[in-house]
């Protein structure tokens, strides 16, 4: 027989379609309450829930753990209120819980991101026997894995699913969550400081982004040898992409290549590795890493990869990115075979990508065709490839994609530095002007900025952006350093 248990607050936007996928596989639910003040309650009541109430104290184990003590059956399955049971495994479920046999059993958890693109399959453990001994550890991002190790119970792979809705919202609900659980995670840490807990404190302040102090936790958690592999896996990862933004590409090397050592099954480390091989010139490497991620994606999920961190790419986004390296490598197979491996509605769109990348005529129309159904996030592959025509038609495009995409940075920025060449400096002057309010905090934009100013002879325009960068950016020691070489040379012009 099987209880769900769950603990809820203010869910009635997931739980009606939570419970309803638990009901054939539930003996009972019970359902803690820590505090709703909307319908979340009625909800429970119409699908017969056991309800109990538990006042809040600041920790997801003892409100957890009060919902164990609740239960009357002699397995366990534990849910959040945003999460859904998938239908086909109420019969696995079913055929468990009707054995003796004391095993914890991982199961399947897909994150749905469709803001980010980036959804995720982590894998768990939801079901185990119910035992006064086996209790949940920590304020937050609570475990129940360490019980069941310290009292023998074996833990089994499942191929239960659990579809999870949480992670689908916004940037701001996102940090909401973040601001809350940070506070939780550094307070459980001041009495339990294991790698385990470092690696979650990294990761928020990754979410709140928080970077210094990302790193700062990463490397602590780095530095507990029982850490797993996954989490030492996205450690390292993290801590590359930040080196690799700092321009420092031999440690970003070094990271990546740790990570991968660490868990050689994430997709998105893998894509990560491509583009630093690509930024090192290490172009064969590269051009591997592509393929592979590609694979791995595809395999992302299957029973035999199962990991408490396996994030997938959106395949597109994946395609795209290793379409920039094709053609920053000049490499023909891969840009075909980036193509010929993609989804038949990509395909079609991507076609006129291969056409451009191998410096086939296009008309305008055929132009504008794409562009109707174009999105941004293959922007920044179409004004790579562009660069194969000769510098008229070149203009001409990045000039359609600007009134086409009059935001997106990546084609006003490559249309200022199209003009600058063709000396046309006071048009690219109002392109950088334009990517300075659209992305004030990128330190490049200024020194474009500059730059063609200089070009133009206009040495009082130059100054003044030269004066609002080096106050912008005064905490930011490397473009500092910039600014003082642009500063010493500026003094010619005087």
């Amino acid at each position: 027989m099987l209880s769900v248990c769950m603990i809820v607050k203010n869910e009635e936007k997931y739980l009606k379609d939570c419970l309803s996928s638990v009901k054939k596989a539930a003996d009972e639910i019970i359902v803690v309450d820590t505090g709703s003040t909307d319908s979340t309650l009625k909800i429970a009541e119409e699908f017969n829930c056991r309800i109990f109430h538990f006042s809040w104290i600041d920790d997801f184990s003892e409100a957890r753990n009060f919902s164990l003590e609740k239960a009357s059956t002699n397995w366990i399955l534990y849910l959040d209120a945003d999460e859904r049971l998938s239908p086909n495994s109420v019969s696995e479920i079913k055929k468990i819980s009707n054995t003796s046999f004391k095993c914890g059993y991982r199961c399947n958890v897909f994150s749905i991101d469709e803001q980010k693109n980036h959804p995720s399959v982590m894998s768990y453990v939801r079901l185990f026997p119910a035992d006064e001994n086996i209790r949940f550890r920590g304020k937050v991002h609570e475990q129940i894995e360490f019980s069941l190790h310290e009292n023998n119970f074996p833990v089994r792979n499942s191929s239960i699913e659990i579809i999870h809705e949480g992670y689908n919202v916004s940037e701001d609900e996102l940090k909401k969550k973040a601001e809350r659980n940070i506070k939780l995670l550094l307070k459980e840490y001041e009495t339990n400081p294991t790698g385990y807990y470092a690696f979650q404190i990294g990761q928020t302040n990754g979410i709140l982004k928080n970077n210094s102090l990302a790193e700062e936790y990463f490397l602590k958690a780095l530095n507990d040898k029982s850490l797993k592999n996954e989490y030492r896996g996205v450690a390292f990862r993290f801590l590359a992409i930040c080196a690799a933004e700092r321009k420092d590409y031999q440690t970003a090397l070094n990271l990546i290549e740790k990570s991968i050592s660490a868990d050689d099954k994430q997709p998105l480390t893998i894509m990560t590795a491509a583009k630093i091989y690509n930024h090192l010139k290490l172009y064969d490497k590269a051009v591997q890493a592509v393929k592979l991620a590609l694979i791995v994606n595809r395999n992302a999920g299957k029973k035999n990869y199962q990991s408490a961190q396996n994030i997938f790419m959106n395949e597109e986004e994946l395609i795209l990115h290793g379409l920039e390296i094709a053609h920053s490598s000049m490499n023909k197979e891969l840009f075909s075979f980036l193509i010929e491996n993609s989804n038949p509605v990509s395909n079609g769109k991507l076609k006129i990508l291969k056409k451009i990348f191998e410096g086939t005529q296009i008309s305008d129309q055929e132009f504008v065709n794409y562009l109707s159904d174009a999105e941004e996030a293959q922007l920044r592959i179409i004004c790579s490839a562009i660069h194969n025509y000769d510098i008229d038609k070149k203009i001409h495009l990045l000039e359609m994609l600007s009134f086409k995409f009059p935001e997106n940075a990546d084609v006003i920025i490559n249309l200022g530095k199209t003009y600058q060449h063709m000396q046309r400096y006071s048009e690219a002057i109002t392109i950088y002007e334009r990517i300075v309010s659209i992305q004030p905090d990128d330190p490049s934009a200024y020194f474009y900025l500059i730059s063609a100013s200089l070009q133009e002879q206009n040495i009082n325009k130059a100054i003044e952006v030269l004066g609002k960068a080096a106050d912008k950016f005064k905490d930011m020691p490397e473009v500092i350093s910039k600014l003082k070489n642009i500063s010493s040379k500026l003094a010619a012009y005087i």
